[in-house]
């Protein structure tokens, strides 16, 4: 009797214990460990350039460090998925691009649901552009329509993805009379060798994606998916200009999943507030040719997102592409 009361208050103490001890872990102050930010494009692209600017700012606000892991593949769902199949606690984290929200507009995955994801903020919205080779045979966009409609199905534009808004965009084209091959590369240096290169005629792109090869004379813009033109490129003309009704920009949202606790998702929330109202943010933007009113906060985010989904849904069911 007297050793069972034995291991009796032993096992109670051991509980005692171990619940003082989960009480204490799920107490902790967040974040009190790394939190890994999941950029699913390879690396040198404009989803890893904003990744790790974001990274960089969020990591010092919150004293914790950020390491960025790149996850390319299936038009960004690898690296989304790992998002979900995470634990919600909040120290894993992804970047959504427009690219890959746009495949629920065509083809949802089936790794992971808009219903799996919070929109923590949207931090950058671009302006995208056709791009080609400065020492390349189209020099505007005109030449290159012309081409186009000549050949039909000869020349290509290279894509981020399949279902992106980038190939969502290119159908419209083909809609349009300008009908071209679509390539899709997930890693967006091989994206620009192959023009740069010759291989592929042109390719879809955020031109602050793409700063340095316009600057060195590498690249050109020769056609803008905006119904405003750009200061920095008063030559190049609009969709809206040239009879296309499509100006589908590519933005970036920080997301989590959506069953993480309140307190964590607002403390990262607030964090990415503070980060894109700094200057040096700003600067950044600035930078890459960005809106400087892309901020989106946690509160309009999904609305945001949302809505360009439902544009590009109506563009979806013109073409009858999926």
């Amino acid at each position: 009797m007297r050793l069972r009361n034995a291991i009796c208050a032993r096992a109670a103490a051991l509980a005692v214990c171990l619940a003082l001890a989960a009480g204490a872990i799920a107490q902790a102050p967040f974040p009190s460990r790394p939190i890994t930010f999941i950029v699913p494009w390879g690396a040198g692209g404009g989803s890893d350039q904003a990744g790790r600017e974001i990274a960089l700012r969020l990591s010092s606000l919150l004293k914790t460090p950020m390491p960025v892991l790149n996850m390319p593949g299936a038009t960004g769902t690898i690296g989304i998925a790992r998002v979900v199949n995470n634990p919600p606690d909040g120290y894993t984290l992804g970047l959504m691009a427009a690219d890959t929200y746009a495949l629920l507009a065509s083809n949802p995955p089936e790794q992971w649901k808009d219903s799996d994801l919070i929109p923590l903020g949207v931090m950058i919205k671009q302006t995208s552009a056709i791009m080609v080779a400065e020492n390349g045979p189209y020099k505007n966009w005109a030449d290159f329509e012309k081409a186009a409609r000549a050949k039909p199905d000869t020349l290509s534009i290279a894509v981020g993805g399949v279902g992106s808004p980038q190939e969502i965009s290119i159908n419209y084209l083909r809609t349009r009379g300008v009908k071209v091959l679509v390539v899709p590369y997930d890693k967006p240096g091989e994206r620009y060798s192959a023009v740069i290169g010759g291989q592929i005629d042109a390719f879809y792109e955020a031109l602050g994606n793409v700063r340095g090869f316009i600057e060195s004379k590498k690249m050109r813009p020769i056609l803008l998916f905006c119904s405003t033109r750009i200061p920095q490129f008063p030559d190049v003309p609009c969709s809206t200009e040239v009879g296309l009704d499509i100006t589908l920009p590519q933005f970036r949202a920080v997301v989590a999943r959506t069953d993480t606790p309140p307190a964590i998702a607002r403390t990262l929330s607030e964090a990415l507030a503070k980060v894109a109202a700094s200057p040096e943010y700003k600067a950044y933007l600035q930078s890459q040719f960005a809106d400087e009113d892309s901020y989106v906060p946690e509160g309009r985010a999904r609305a945001f997102m949302h809505e360009q989904l439902e544009v590009m849904k109506k563009i979806v069911a013109q073409t009858g592409k999926k």
